[in-house]
């Protein structure tokens, strides 16, 4: 199940028709709901269909429907055990939804997917990268009006023109710009494709980084209370496996930060 929630989603045709803003957000829905069921299979293949629906939107999606779209990635991303994947879509959903509050149902206390929150809520925001004119059109990351496109996180993107007709729709990776087109002069003068590849190696190694402190840090929770005499028999099995499972994953996390971290350094120098 974990190898099907990792695959990665098909582009998909083009499109046959367009797509309302109301129906994503109902495939969306149906993704929340096939998760909280733990039916692996549904939410994969909501997840997949929402993708595919992006490049087809018609019309213009709210903060709101952004936020719900980047919380089913995470979803996605902590199923397939991608942890820096989680903490930036939490990221990006924290960004579209400023004090958005994980539900307790989805994610517990001492809850991994919790402390992925946790570690997204304290992230320092990183400064977008400048939009180039678009005439008489417009703009938006995640539902709002923006000149600017975030680089440390994933987003959704459309852009109007000047009648506010939707020209295209599309979801974007961390560091990656919504169109070659759309990235400013002055920007891609000063700042060249190595040293872009390195800033994005060294974003996804500091979120890489945070996350590893966070499930580090939880497995020493654990692991005190496990060897806490007050800690009740019945408990340990239970503190000895989430120790267990969050070491690990901590170290390989770990791992990730420090080769993107090098690879980073290795782009820039080289």
């Amino acid at each position: 199940m974990v190898g099907l929630a990792a695959a990665p989603a098909s582009a998909g045709p083009p499109c046959a028709e367009s797509v309302s803003a109301r129906a994503f957000h109902q495939q969306v829905a149906a993704g929340d709901t096939a998760y909280a069921d733990m039916d692996i299979e549904a939410f994969q293949q909501a997840r997949v269909q929402a993708r595919q629906m992006i490049p087809c939107l018609s019309e213009v999606l709210t903060p709101a429907q952004a936020a719900g779209y980047h919380r089913l990635e995470a979803f996605g991303s902590f199923l397939g055990r991608d942890h820096a994947g989680a903490v930036a879509s939490l990221r990006a959903v924290l960004a579209a939804a400023p004090g958005y509050q994980l539900s307790a149902d989805v994610a517990p206390e001492g809850h991994p997917l919790r402390m992925y929150f946790e570690i997204a809520e304290g992230a320092q925001p990183v400064p977008g990268a400048a939009i180039a004119p678009i005439g008489d059109g417009w703009l938006t990351v995640d539902g709002a009006t923006s000149t600017e496109w975030p680089i440390d996180r994933p987003y959704l993107t459309q852009q109007f023109d000047g009648g506010g007709k939707v020209s295209f729709s599309a979801s974007r990776m961390a560091g990656q710009p919504p169109s070659k087109e759309l990235v400013a002069s002055d920007t891609s003068r000063r700042v060249g494709p190595k040293i872009r590849t390195a800033r994005t190696l060294s974003l996804v190694s500091g979120g890489a980084a945070l996350v590893a402190g966070g499930l580090y840090l939880g497995a020493r929770s654990s692991s005190n209370q496990f060897w806490d005499p007050s800690t009740p028999t019945t408990e340990l099995d239970a503190l000895r496996q989430r120790t267990n499972t969050l070491g690990w994953a901590s170290a390989g996390v770990g791992f990730v930060a420090v080769g993107t971290g090098g690879a980073a350094l290795l782009v820039g120098t080289w």
